[in-house]
């Protein structure tokens, strides 16, 4: 090795941070990376971007990202690194000294909610709850509550509870002074969407039913219809709502929704349909327009580009 290598290499490991290697997939820079990766066992994230991507916001995605997963599916690994929401005295050290929090601990998923209602409200209204008493005591400036459009769909935990988390920041905001917006994502999707645990996300569904049995299985007659944001574009509209002083909530969205039929044509093969899921809605509508207006955000990934993230690697060929 160089000693610029070994320089960089020693630096990430004492300062614990990640060590970026820039390079296109296959050449000497990704080999190099392997290596370094091997030999200090450690993961290698590959992170594939445009010419116009910045690093800043790639390790940042990198961050949220993670941190959620972590905090929806704990392994043994991460249970170290996330502590459980549900516990206030487990947490509330935490943010002394913070200058902002963004909430996005929560069980996200309809059917994985309406199997577990008791874990779903323990962790979307009390874990919220937590958060923002927490950080009220902690005198933290600015609170980013991550919410859904489920609570434009049926009545079941998961919509309650996010309405009850929305509920939780007005009520912060108005009784206590404290400084909340939520942020109503839509159907989020990129890079490192896990297959695992309880009802996946629509598109690690569909690419894992392609890889796994060479067939797309599709709930319902396929024509119901979603808004799908690129992750990256939630990022930049958390970044801007930790900016803003607008206390409320607003709609992170495209404003362009698809039916499930249309997304499964990229992903190619057999659709096979089964029975709607209990609490599914057939069409989700939302407004992009008071997140340019309020937080100057909009939605900058297309889906047709967006796809290319969460696409089994034969479907890109």
């Amino acid at each position: 090795a160089t000693p610029d290598l070994m320089l960089a290499v020693n630096a990430a490991i004492t300062l614990k941070r990640p060590l970026l290697v820039k390079g296109e997939p296959g050449t000497g820079k990704t080999m190099l990376a392997e290596e370094v990766a091997q030999a200090l066992d450690m993961p290698l994230l590959q992170w594939h971007v445009k010419s116009t991507t910045k690093a800043q916001q790639g390790l940042y995605e990198y961050d949220a990202v993670s941190r959620l997963r972590d905090s929806q599916l704990a392994d043994a690994d991460s249970a170290e690194r996330v502590r459980d929401i549900r516990n206030y005295m487990e947490i509330a050290d935490l943010f002394a000294g913070q200058d902002g929090v963004f909430h996005l601990a929560a069980i996200a998923r309809t059917p994985w909610c309406i199997e577990d209602p008791v874990l779903c409200y323990e962790t979307n209204v009390m874990g919220t709850l937590h958060v923002c008493e927490a950080a009220r005591r902690a005198k933290v400036p600015r609170v980013v509550l991550s919410s859904s459009n489920v609570v434009y769909a049926f009545m079941t935990p998961y919509r309650t509870g996010k309405e009850a988390g929305e509920g939780i920041g007005t009520t912060y905001a108005e009784m206590y002074g404290q400084s909340v917006i939520s942020l109503r994502y839509s159907n989020v999707y990129g890079p490192r969407q896990s297959e695992t645990g309880p009802s996946p996300n629509v598109f690690a569904a569909l690419r894992k039913s392609r890889r796994e049995e060479g067939r797309l299985v599709i709930t319902g007659d396929g024509e119901q219809t979603r808004d799908f944001t690129h992750v990256s574009d939630i990022v930049q509209g958390n970044l801007a709502a930790m900016r803003s002083a607008y206390c409320g909530v607003v709609d992170l969205c495209t404003g362009k929704n698809w039916s499930l039929n249309q997304v499964a044509k990229w992903f190619g093969g057999q659709i096979v349909y089964t029975a709607e899921r209990p609490g599914d809605v057939k069409h989700i509508v939302q407004d992009p327009r008071p997140a340019k207006e309020i937080l100057g955000w909009q939605a900058t990934v297309d889906l047709a580009d967006g796809i290319r993230d969460v696409l089994p690697d034969e479907s890109l060929t």
